[in-house]
């Protein structure tokens, strides 16, 4: 009997997190978690990813066929990592019929936080560049596949997040400088994507994929240097 298989993703830190989860049980299969750099591939490239997933395929003894579903981690974060993960599906989803699932990289370090048993409030921050980083606090609760932020994500600058050290919040994300206080390092993970996917069952068509930026836009079209002919 064919094992309906959920693949999960997030390449939106510095490390690859892929996994394999039955989806009727929610028994973890197997998984992989490594900094990009001891890729064979860099983690933009799609060569790379799919030596990652193959290799978990053949240590589950699965194969392509067996995946029934396709999660996401869509940042905010690496916004190449997340491309390249939101490509690779839409790519699968051309040759097969497979659901596509979207999870926050920042729901998913919440879920973590609560399952390494964090309690009340806490703070989720990801490195966002130019000395800001984008934040959002989590009121942690009992169901953590269903936690949501108290307010939408947002950038805010670092020093801006000194008060919140000072006052003894917990404060966790990967890929952060000490510069702020003391963060708990997290990086998010395939398997936490996973279990939320699972609890909210709520699946996108390919085109609507898209990362989490929160930076507004500032592409302006160029105008024509010359009229062509008719």
């Amino acid at each position: 009997m064919s094992v309906k298989t959920l693949l999960d993703l997030d390449f939106s830190s510095s490390y690859l997190s892929v996994a394999l989860m039955e989806v009727e049980t929610r028994k973890l299969l197997v998984r992989s978690q490594e900094p990009a750099v001891f890729a064979p591939a860099a983690h933009t490239n799609l060569d790379g990813i799919l030596f990652v997933i193959k290799k978990l395929l053949d240590d589950a003894g699965l194969t392509q066929k067996n995946i029934s579903i396709l999660s996401l981690g869509i940042g905010p974060g690496s916004y190449t990592g997340v491309r390249a993960s939101i490509a690779l599906a839409q790519g699968w989803s051309l040759a097969a019929d497979i659901k596509l699932a979207a999870v926050s990289s920042m729901d998913a370090l919440a879920f973590q936080a609560s399952r390494l048993g964090w309690k009340e409030r806490c703070h989720i921050l990801v490195d966002a560049q130019r000395s800001e980083v984008y934040h959002a606090a989590y009121q942690l609760t009992a169901n953590p596949s269903l936690l949501k932020p108290e307010e939408p994500p947002k950038i805010v600058s670092k020093e801006s997040l000194l008060a919140l050290s000072k006052g003894n919040e917990k404060m966790a994300g990967p890929d952060l400088d000490k510069s702020i206080g003391p963060i708990h390092p997290l990086y998010p993970l395939a398997e936490d994507i996973a279990i939320i996917s699972l609890s909210q069952s709520l699946y996108l068509e390919p085109e609507d994929l898209a990362p989490i930026y929160l930076r507004p836009t500032q592409f302006t079209k160029a105008k024509p240097t010359r009229t062509l002919p008719l």
